[in-house]
């Protein structure tokens, strides 16, 4: 018999393929896995544990994201504590913040309207920057359907450049 085909990862994303398809780590404090969802669904779950304030997950994509197709990301973002979540091209060092209502399932949309970089695979996400996760539910979040799209049409706070390092190498390339 053939080999299995492998999956190639890129965007939209829905973790719907087997969970060892998908290059996901947790750094400094983060925890990544792929698994269900609060409602089934499988999707990136990210704890925040204790660690680093930037302490986060990132998923590597087997092809780079284009402008072309579109310079807003969005996400489906499941939290029940209100906090900002960071959206960041680790190696372009290029990142927005969405803030979340804590009210469940959210689309956010992050806006790189004419800051989109160029060639890359490494998407990285950080729940609320301003301190330290402890591990438990309220760090908690789950992350589904990453996509590209040309309109910033998904509600919730695109936010701006928050400028600067959000900190520690994530490691990867």
């Amino acid at each position: 018999p053939e080999p299995p085909v492998s999956a190639t990862i890129a965007l939209p994303v829905d973790f719907e393929e087997a969970a060892d398809a998908y290059e996901i780590a947790g750094f400094d404090g983060g925890v990544a896995s792929v698994e269900a969802g609060p409602d089934g669904a499988v999707s990136l779950k990210y704890v925040k544990g204790a660690g680093q304030n930037w302490a986060g997950a990132w998923i590597n994509l087997d092809t780079a994201v284009d402008a072309a197709n579109g310079e807003v990301i969005t996400a489906d973002v499941h939290s029940t504590v209100a906090r900002d979540i960071t959206l960041k091209f680790d190696a372009a060092n290029v990142e927005r913040v969405a803030s979340h209502t804590g009210s469940g399932w959210e689309a956010l949309s992050y806006d790189f309207t004419g800051a989109m970089p160029a060639d890359q695979t490494k998407i990285a996400f950080f729940n609320d920057l301003s301190q330290q996760g402890d591990g438990t539910d309220a760090w908690t979040i789950y992350i589904d359907n990453l996509a590209q799209t040309t309109a910033s049409d998904t509600g919730g706070d695109t936010g701006g450049d928050t400028g600067g390092d959000t900190g520690g190498d994530t490691g990867g390339d």
